[in-house]
């Protein structure tokens, strides 16, 4: 799942998107590494920052988890509020 994602961030066309994010997505890196719904948020705004890509039509975070909620929305807002001096 956690690849799936990367793959179609990475190689897909991004136009009028909205995602939304998990946090226990209950999966592993290539290397084996347990990764989050909070991992692939860092992953995905390092890939809008250092590719320049318009910013999705909304951000959902849809989780259990109400502490890997409240860090994914933090660290989401806190790119927004920072987003014009990134990209």
């Amino acid at each position: 799942r956690f690849n799936d994602f990367i793959f179609c961030i990475t190689q897909g066309e991004l136009v009028d998107y909205v995602i939304s994010f998990d946090h226990d997505i209950q999966d592993y890196n290539l290397n084996g590494d347990e990764v989050t719904g909070y991992t692939a948020l860092k992953l995905f705004v390092d890939y809008i920052i250092e590719n320049k890509i318009p910013l999705p039509e909304a951000v959902y975070f849809h989780t259990k988890n109400p502490v890997g909620k409240r860090n994914m929305e933090a660290y989401w807002n806190n790119f927004l509020d920072n987003s014009e001096d990134l990209l």
